[in-house]
C-alpha cells in the first residue's frame, strides 16, 4: 500500500470523466419468488474513468512520463496509491460527530445528502472544530454577525487533538455532551489502477493520448 499521489494535475484531461459507485449483493431467490439479500459491502468501490485528449513529451513538460512512469512504478494494478478526485475532495465545515462528554475519539466523514461514509486517508492539515451554533445547512448563517464566537474561537488548541491514521481525530478531552463536530480539510480516495495494461497513441510527434484510464477506488484503506 503506497501514499504515492496520482499525478492529477496534468492538463490535457477529457470530460466525460465517468465515476460509478458500486455495492455487492448476493441474491438469493425462493421458487415462490421471496429473496433472501445479503450485503457484502458496507460501503461501496467507485470506478474513476479517465482519458487523457494530449500529452506532450517535451523535457520541460514532461506530461507523457508522469502518466506512463507512475503507471510502471505501481505496476499496473498490483500496488494502491492515493487520488484527489478534483470534485470529491473537500470537506468545509463538515459535521461529523456529536459530543457525549466521554468518547475522544472520532471517525472524520464525507457526506453526500443524508449518506455518510468514513474517509481514511485525509492531509495532516485537517482540523476539527466545535459548532458553537445551531446548525442548520439549508439556513447557514455566520455567528459572527450575531456576536458569537468566530472561528478563531471555536478552533481547538494545538496539541488538544491529534489525527490518528485511517482519518480518526483523537481529542485530548472529551468534547461536551452535544457539541456538535465539524471538520475541514481534503481527503483522498485509495485507488489503484484496474488494468495492468495502459494504451497510449502518438498523433503527432511527441503528443500522444490514451484510451480509457480505469481506477478502482475506496474512501477507506481497503481494496
Amino acid at each position: 500500500m503506497s501514499d504515492a499521489l496520482y499525478p492529477g494535475d496534468i492538463p490535457g484531461l477529457k470530460w466525460d470523466r465517468a465515476r460509478s459507485p458500486a455495492f455487492k449483493t448476493g441474491i438469493y431467490e425462493a421458487l415462490s419468488g421471496a429473496e433472501r439479500r445479503l450485503r457484502y459491502r458496507t460501503y461501496p468501490k467507485y470506478s474513476v474513468d479517465l482519458a487523457y485528449e494530449v500529452l506532450r513529451e517535451s523535457m520541460q513538460l514532461a506530461e507523457l512520463q508522469r502518466i506512463l512512469g507512475f503507471f510502471l512504478q505501481q505496476g499496473g494494478s498490483f500496488e494502491s496509491f492515493l487520488f484527489k478526485d478534483p470534485h470529491d475532495s473537500t470537506a468545509s465545515s463538515l459535521i461529523f460527530a456529536t459530543g457525549d462528554g466521554s468518547t475522544r475519539r472520532f471517525q472524520l466523514l464525507r457526506r453526500i445528502g443524508n449518506y455518510a461514509e468514513p474517509v481514511h486517508n485525509v492531509s495532516a492539515d485537517s482540523k476539527p472544530y466545535r459548532a458553537w451554533f445551531p446548525y442548520d445547512s439549508s439556513s447557514f448563517f455566520w455567528p459572527e454577525y450575531y456576536g458569537w464566537p468566530t472561528s478563531a474561537d471555536v478552533e481547538p488548541l494545538p496539541g488538544s487533538y491529534t489525527l490518528l491514521p485511517n482519518g480518526v481525530i483523537e481529542f485530548a478531552t472529551a468534547p461536551a455532551a452535544g457539541a456538535v463536530l465539524v471538520w475541514s480539510g481534503t481527503y483522498y480516495f485509495r485507488a489503484r489502477f484496474a488494468a495492468d495494461k495502459l494504451d497510449y497513441t502518438e498523433f503527432m510527434r511527441r503528443l500522444y493520448s490514451t484510451g480509457k484510464v480505469s481506477l478502482v477506488a475506496s474512501l477507506q484503506n481497503i481494496l
